[in-house]
């Protein structure tokens, strides 16, 4: 309970929004979706995000149809990538990766000379190389998911 108070106050903050003003994200943000509930330590994870960038955190995505993460409920697309240089720093290590319960970061950081493509990336908790077709699915948005 305590959890959804602190995310609606950075909703209600402009920390928090969602494409489209959706109200269909909002909910499944808030647990208020019914049976699609999504994991507490998502939304542990989301509420960090939402207090550690200095603007706010754009959701695009959540629950998706059956099939990986989103539709196990634990994961969460963030389609305001501009912010991914000022807050993977601080979420893409492994200590924030083990208090979080992080299981994958996918984020296309690029691929100049000076920054790795796969510079923040993890998977299963630890640092990974995503393949080129995965990257080119995560230049427009950063996705993150926490363990089961």
């Amino acid at each position: 309970m305590r959890l959804n108070l602190e995310l609606t106050k950075q909703i209600s903050a402009g920390k928090i929004k969602f494409d489209n003003n959706s109200e269909e994200l909002r909910a499944q943000l808030l647990q208020e979706n019914g049976g699609y509930l999504i994991a507490a330590t998502l939304q542990k994870l989301i509420l960090y995000l939402s207090q550690t960038v200095s603007s706010y955190i754009r959701i695009s995505s959540i629950v998706r149809k059956p099939g990986g993460h989103h539709g196990e409920r634990r994961a969460v697309d963030i389609g305001n990538e501009e912010i991914a240089n000022e807050i993977l720093p601080k979420i893409a290590n492994d200590l924030q990766a083990s208090i979080y319960n992080i299981d994958e970061i996918i984020y296309d950081a690029g691929g100049s000379l000076q920054v790795s493509r796969n510079k923040w990336n993890y998977d299963n908790g630890v640092r990974h190389n995503f393949s080129e077709t995965v990257l080119s699915q995560h230049k427009n948005h950063i996705h993150f998911s926490v363990k089961s």
